[in-house]
This record gives structure tokens, C-alpha cells and sequence, in this order.
């Protein structure tokens, strides 16, 4: 079999890969291989619990492909010939003109005694393994979650709707403290404590105990939480096994790739979380895996496989997030406070307090906190982080937007918006406007 492009893995960078080379390569025959039978919207799997309920209702339908003339075959890649140009599979031998590599990544696993009990779950992307474990969810009552990252916090939110105990395990002094600064982490710890959920930071797991199944968890403080069940989200491992029997360039995070998506042999691609990304101030490798950022990737990848279709500045990857703990939004953009001083970058924060609605007496005025960080010296926007209503979320990207357009604080300032009293914040007081203007007063100082 022949493939003028073929593209080893279904998730959504492979997806948007291959709708965006559709569009700009008509002509072309392209090939999406993945080994699942079905594919699972990754991002909602901590909310299968109880917001969604079902594993079938998380499904990206096969028709995204097939119906844009994208072939779709069920299969596992095996190896890869870069001199012949051909992939060696499951379902037979498949050459290439051009290789897109969309395979993923994988949890990981931790060190710990126990690990292997019955009732252990990882965060996996694999329908079977979700329906059983979601089963499990509904079956069992005490949850301990091990990991205070977004998909541990999401998980235990969407599960203890059912009643369920949870307790959430984070080995560092705060859950999400790798995105947030501390204010923002406390008041997220304090909205899962409203929830019932039950956080301890500062704390490791040393064993997990049971005969068959899991029936408690040791933690390092001494204390034994009882457990039925035990979820592991500690982050992920990209695969890369594939291309680095291939002879493909794999760096400290993941498949080395230029901006373009390209490894060190032309005909090759790589998106999505396999691949190794650079920090947008220091240019330095580091690991963010989102499903945002390999869309872009592919949208990236897919527009320039055969000629320059899509020329794209050199920036940098910003990190963008956004969750909800209870009735509560939080977003984050760009680098923290802490991630600054890490760095040696003497910041300027700018910081506001203002309700969502003008006037605030509004029946759904909801208040919002921001915080921007900007360079003391050169004056440009490092990062931002917000808490407050849904809109928050929109927030966070316009802070993402003015990040890759390396806005300064003064450009903040100045920003013309659109405000309507049920939609926005009043003119008077628009946080993100009003943030810059507190840094702007400072660095005036």
C-alpha cells in the first residue's frame, strides 16, 4: 500500500494533521494508522464520572476522516524504513512520500510498592481500559488520587458529585503548583476542601496495601488512608520508541523537531505530545502536553508538508490553561512568578480585584482576580493568571494572544475592549486592563 502522506496515530493531532493537509493538498492520498478502535476526546476523560457519565459519549466519531476522503486503517506501526520509506505494520507494509509521527504519550509509572494492585488505575486513553475504570468509580467509595496536577483536581471534582471520599495525594507544598502562583493554589485547595475533598501536600505515598486489591495507602507522614481504589495522575511520557528505532533525533522531553514539525530526516514529522517542545524565554526544552498545543502543531504540520505554505514566527511555546473547580474558573498563561525568580527574571506583577458584571449588583456577578507579570526591565508580558466566572477562560487566551504578540504594559494599558454590562467587567475596572495598570504604576515608581 502507498500513501502520498501517512500518519501514524489518531489522537487530535493526528486528526487535525490530516484534515489540514486535506484542505491544503487536495490531490493527495493520505492515510491516518492508529492502533485504538476508537479514539477518546482526551481532555474530557476526567469528567467521565458523573458530567458525562459514559465512555461512548467521549468518542471522536471516525467520520472526521472518512468523510473528508481520509483513509483510516486499524493497526499498529512496528518499524520504519527511512532509507526505503515505507512502515512496517500490522495490516501489512505501507510506504510513505512524507511520515507524520502522532503517537502520543503514555502515564507514567512511579516506584511504589503496591503499585500493581487490583483497583490501581492510570489516566489512559484506551476505551476498554476508561470503561472499566469508570465502572469502578461507581462501584467503589473511597478514592485516593495520587498526583495534584489538572487531571488529578478535574478527576476529583467530576467523582465526588457521586459521594464518593476523595482524597487527593501531592507530593509538592501545593496542587497545581507547577501553573499557578500560591495565592491562586490556595484558593483552589480551599475550593476542593468546599467540595469535601480531602487534599494533603507536602506528602508522598509510600506504599499502597492490599492482598489482591487495593485496600489502603501509606503516606509519608505515617498516616493510612482508606482505599478502594487508587488513581495514579503524575503526568506523561512521550512515545517515542518508534522513531528512535528509526534513527530519529530524540532530545531530553521528547522527538527533536525544528519549527515546523520537521526531525532530522525531511520526509518526517512529528506533533502533538511526543515531541520535544522549547520554553518561549529561554528556548530551553520542556515538556507541555496539550491538546491545544498539537493542534496547532498539526494545523503547523499539515499546511507545509510538501512547500512553505505557512511561514511561522520562531516563538517559543506558551503554555495555556484553564480548569474549573467547583463554581470557580481558573486560567493561567505564560510563566509564574515562581518560574521567574527560577529563572533569574526580575518581574513587576500587576494585580485586581473587580466582579464580571457592571453594575456588580447583577444576580450572576461573580468576583475576578488577575494577576499579570511583566519583565522589569524591558517591560513585556511574562505571564498571567485568573480566577472568577466561566469567562475566565477567554481571559486566560486573550492573555495568551497578547503573550505571542509580545505585548509590553503599557500596550496592556491601552488595549481597546468591548464591554456590555451582562457580558464583561465595566470599562472602569477591566482586570485585565486594570492589572497592567497597577504593574504600570509600579514600574513608574
Amino acid at each position: 500500500m502507498y500513501a502520498d502522506v501517512l500518519i501514524i496515530g489518531g489522537g487530535p493531532s493526528g486528526i487535525v494533521t490530516a484534515l489540514t493537509a486535506r484542505k491544503n493538498y487536495p490531490d493527495k492520498k493520505i492515510v491516518v494508522l492508529r492502533k485504538e478502535d476508537k479514539v477518546v476526546i482526551p481532555c474530557a476523560i476526567p469528567y467521565l464520572s458523573s458530567s458525562i457519565e459514559s465512555v461512548s459519549k467521549n468518542i471522536i466519531s471516525d467520520e472526521i476522516l472518512t468523510k473528508n476522503g481520509i483513509e483510516l486503517l486499524k493497526g499498529e506501526a512496528k518499524s520504519i524504513n527511512r532509507d526505503e520509506k515505507y512502515v512496517e505494520t500490522t495490516v501489512g507494509r505501507i510506504s510513505y512520500d512524507k511520515l507524520v509521527l502522532a503517537t502520543g504519550a503514555t502515564p507514567q509509572k512511579i516506584p511504589i510498592e503496591g503499585i500493581e494492585l487490583e483497583n490501581v488505575f492510570f489516566i489512559k486513553k484506551e476505551v476498554p481500559y476508561l470503561e472499566k475504570l469508570f465502572r469502578t468509580v461507581r462501584e467503589v467509595q473511597n478514592i485516593v488520587v495520587i498526583g495534584g496536577g489538572f487531571v488529578g483536581v478535574e478527576f476529583s471534582t467530576d467523582a465526588v458529585k457521586l459521594k464518593k471520599k476523595i482524597s487527593i495525594v501531592e507530593l509538592l507544598p501545593h496542587v497545581v503548583q507547577l501553573n499557578f502562583d500560591d495565592e491562586f493554589c490556595v484558593q483552589i485547595e480551599e475550593k476542593l476542601k468546599e467540595m469535601g475533598i480531602n487534599v494533603y501536600t507536602n506528602t508522598r505515598v509510600e506504599k499502597i496495601i492490599g492482598e489482591k486489591k487495593v485496600e489502603k495507602v501509606l503516606l509519608s507522614n505515617g498516616k493510612e488512608l482508606e482505599a478502594d481504589m487508587v488513581i495514579v495522575a503524575v503526568g506523561l511520557r512521550p512515545n517515542v520508541e518508534l522513531a528512535r528505532n528509526a534513527g530519529i533525533n530524540i532530545g531530553r522531553c521528547g522527538i527533536v523537531v525544528d519549527d515546523y514539525g520537521r526531525t532530522n530526516d525531511p520526509d518526517v514529522f512529528a506533533v502533538g505530545d511526543c515531541v520535544e517542545r522549547r520554553d518561549f524565554i529561554t528556548g530551553s526544552c520542556r515538556s507541555v502536553m496539550l491538546a491545544s498545543l498539537a493542534c496547532r502543531d498539526a494545523r503547523v504540520v499539515g499546511s507545509n508538508l510538501f512547500e512553505m505554505k505557512r511561514l511561522r514566527r520562531i516563538v517559543g511555546d506558551y503554555p495555556i490553561f484553564s480548569t474549573i473547580i467547583g463554581d470557580t474558573a481558573f486560567g493561567c498563561a505564560g510563566l509564574t512568578e515562581r518560574q521567574a525568580k527560577d529563572m533569574k527574571i526580575e518581574v513587576v506583577s500587576g494585580e485586581f480585584l473587580t466582579v464580571n458584571r457592571h453594575p456588580g449588583c447583577l444576580p450572576d456577578a461573580k468576583q475576578i482576580k488577575i494577576k499579570l507579570l511583566f519583565d522589569k526591565k524591558s517591560h513585556l508580558l511574562l505571564g498571567g493568571q485568573v480566577s472568577g466566572d466561566k469567562a475566565v477562560a477567554e481571559i486566560t487566551n486573550l492573555i495568551g494572544v497578547a503573550l505571542q504578540a509580545k505585548f509590553t504594559c503599557e500596550d496592556i494599558y491601552l488595549m481597546e475592549v468591548g464591554t456590555h454590562p451582562m457580558l464583561t467587567s465595566s470599562p472602569i475596572v477591566y482586570p485585565v486592563i486594570k492589572a497592567a495598570e497597577d504593574a504600570l504604576m509600579k514600574l513608574s515608581a
